[in-house]
């Protein structure tokens, strides 16, 4: 049975939590920029978006994953580019809701790239 997000539009540019399809996937990080996105009531926040190799979408990662990150390889940003992380789905309080799909990072250092993707 499909998720119900694949039954309609989807227009957002960054990986889902669906779109993992309950597996963790490892990939390695191709790039590290801040960009101006979307916020609440429409005001744009810079965030942290990490583009990894032949991943279709990038993830729009917040401070829990970006602390993630730099507590595996430190907090210059620049240095997590060729380093493997590993994503997986799951639900976290987020909008004044509990239960919100979301994607985290693991806190380990992943030994090699998963045969998994993101879509």
């Amino acid at each position: 049975m499909p998720h119900w997000r694949t039954m309609q539009d989807n227009d957002n540019r960054y990986v889902a939590a669906f779109e993992l399809k309950g597996k963790d996937v490892t990939l390695k990080i191709a790039e590290i920029k801040s960009e101006s996105v979307e916020g609440g009531k429409s005001a744009k926040k810079r965030k942290v978006i990490i583009y990894f190799d032949g991943a279709k979408k990038p993830l729009l990662s917040n401070t829990t994953n970006n602390k993630t990150i730099a507590s595996l390889y430190g907090s210059n940003a620049d240095a997590w580019v060729g380093k493997l992380v590993t994503i997986y789905p799951t639900t976290c309080d987020a909008f004044g809701e509990s239960g919100v799909e979301c994607i985290r990072v693991r806190p380990m250092v992943p030994q090699a790239v998963t045969a998994g993707s993101v879509e």
